[in-house]
């Protein structure tokens, strides 16, 4: 077994984390912390450490986010606010944390991180990754739509929220959060935009999570991965929720839709792009990804971005 103090934070594929660990974690956790979404939250866990690949972004992530940290670094004595708006996992912790440890010996020490999730069991779970590679940390257990500013933040990430949240509630969601950033903050929106035959897009992942199943009922046989609950409970979860999550409210259908987003909440939109991947799940079974990644900033000042 391997602990997560052994995963360097150098490591820009894991970033520091342990996928294994995290399911382990989330079995034990979830049930009792999250009971109305714990198959959710295990199957997540256990998908990134049995099921293809899913953090497509996340080469790009680092490239975006060494650029904003290394900024604010350049400021002598300065703590860094980060901040996570949404955690799920340790994912968008870890990679912010992979980012500061490259960049010079002493901007990780500089830095301190906020997480952010209404539920318990991510806050948990983060909070050891945290411990484990010595950061500065802040959990905030709460509702984003009713959180109140964490601090002046250099830094936000938003990654895959806004699929969660009713088209209605977006425009205010994002100008709340991105209220928070500091003068000359940026704040970095990554979120699926489905494909055109959205359709043919859903029974895509349904194959997808069908494999991601496969492959952690193989791993619960052989014993490769143990965790709190029986292999038979587990993937009893992992049934229930293949369809979980599909058709959520907030989708967005094209880049245009994000682009009005951003306008009406009052950011400035310093970069927007959309990122595309094909990627297998089985033998000759390809499907596509596309995703939004921007970087904003805060309102206008005499018409400059502040």
């Amino acid at each position: 077994m391997t602990s997560l103090g052994a995963l360097s934070l150098l490591d820009p594929v894991s970033c520091g984390e342990d996928l294994a660990h995290n399911a382990r974690r989330f079995s034990e956790l979830a049930p009792d912390h999250c009971a109305g979404c714990a198959d959710y939250h295990i199957r997540s866990a256990l998908h990134r450490y049995a099921g293809p690949p899913k953090l497509f972004d996340r080469p790009e992530l680092i490239r975006l986010i060494g650029k904003i940290i290394a900024d604010k670094a350049a400021l002598p004595d300065k703590t860094i606010e980060i901040v996570v708006a949404g955690a799920a996992d340790t994912a968008m912790l870890a990679t912010c944390a992979h980012v500061a440890a490259t960049l010079r010996v002493d901007v990780l020490k500089r830095c301190r991180f906020t997480v952010l999730d209404r539920c318990e069991t991510p806050l948990l779970v983060c909070a050891e990754f945290a411990v484990w590679h010595g950061l500065d940390f802040d959990a905030r257990p709460g509702d984003l739509i009713l959180a109140a500013q964490p601090c002046a933040a250099d830094l936000i990430i938003t990654h895959s929220i806004f699929r969660f949240i009713p088209h209605a509630d977006q425009v205010a969601l994002l100008g709340r959060i991105g209220s928070w950033l500091a003068p000359a903050g940026r704040l970095i929106l990554s979120n699926r935009i489905l494909l055109d035959d959205d359709g043919a897009e859903a029974k895509g992942e349904i194959r997808k999570r069908t494999a991601a199943n496969k492959a952690a009922e193989e791993a619960l046989v052989k014993g490769v991965l143990q965790l709190s609950e029986s292999a038979k409970t587990t993937l009893g979860r992992l049934k229930r929720s293949i369809a979980d999550a599909a058709g959520r409210p907030g989708e967005f259908r094209s880049l245009g839709e994000v682009g009005a987003l951003i306008r009406q909440s009052g950011l400035v939109e310093i970069s927007l792009d959309c990122l595309a991947w094909e990627f297998a799940i089985g033998p000759g079974d390809l499907i596509r990804r596309r995703r939004v990644l921007a970087v904003l900033g805060r309102g206008m000042v005499n018409g400059l971005a502040r």
